[in-house]
């Protein structure tokens, strides 16, 4: 993939965040090895993240290859050019899966001078202390990477990763942090993101506050609607079907 076709994308002339992690996600989907990438909801979803807290450092564990890297350095390029005075960053990319690996640098060929490709994950654990935002997209971790995340980081995990976050919980409760899982809007799908905040500000606790609050009434609307759907669904193929 070349500059060029990072241009074709289009993605600075798109109304908004939406459309752009579409986008991605369409690129992506197309790509070799895609049968895992994150959802476009996901996609979006670490997006606004980012252009809120507009971090200067970023690890990602698991980044497969580069679906969520692709939409965050994009993302980190946008909040350059709309912050006032200087906005250096810096990207690591964890990920020991040799397919990954070459189709990663091949997909981040437009950042190539700009991030580092970590192969080893047992090399995350001491990383993760120098990052003030950490994606969690695979891999298996251990007590001690959850342990070293630095004060006010913040942590968005991709899907569920159930095990990982009853371990992170575990290992975090003498820590001050609140979190949110995001439902993905749709019935029959999954693609959701849970993220995790610590030492939050002020401001932090309000507005993870009201997602939390937000995506807790939608999954419960969410799950009481969907059994209702689809028996609205069977019956009306059992009444007009063949």
């Amino acid at each position: 993939m070349s500059l060029s076709a990072l241009e074709r994308l289009g993605l600075s002339r798109l109304p908004n965040l939406r459309e752009k992690a579409r986008r991605i996600y369409k690129f992506f989907s197309n790509r070799p090895g895609s049968e895992y990438i994150a959802s476009a909801y996901a996609i979006q979803g670490l997006m606004v993240l980012l252009d809120r807290y507009r971090p200067k450092s970023v690890l990602e564990i698991g980044a497969g290859i580069g679906t969520l890297s692709f939409a965050a350095m994009h993302m980190l390029d946008e909040c350059r050019k709309d912050t006032k005075g200087p906005f250096a960053w810096k990207y690591f990319a964890v990920e020991s899966d040799r397919f990954c690996l070459e189709e990663l640098k091949k997909n981040l060929e437009p950042w190539e001078s700009r991030f580092t490709i970590v192969d080893h994950l047992e090399e995350s654990s001491e990383l993760v202390k120098d990052f003030e935002f950490i994606i969690l997209d695979g891999g298996k971790k251990d007590g001690k990477f959850f342990e070293k995340i630095p004060l006010r980081a913040t942590l968005f995990i991709e899907g569920d990763r159930r095990p990982q976050r009853e371990l992170l919980e575990s290992v975090s409760r003498g820590r001050d942090y609140v979190c949110f899982n995001a439902v993905a809007f749709r019935f029959f799908k999954s693609g959701g993101y849970w993220v995790y905040k610590f030492e939050p500000m002020l401001d932090d606790r309000f507005y993870l506050g009201f997602k939390s609050l937000y995506y807790r009434s939608w999954a419960a609307c969410k799950y009481r609607i969907k059994p209702i759907i689809k028996i609205i669904t069977r019956t009306s193929y059992r009444c007009f079907g063949n």
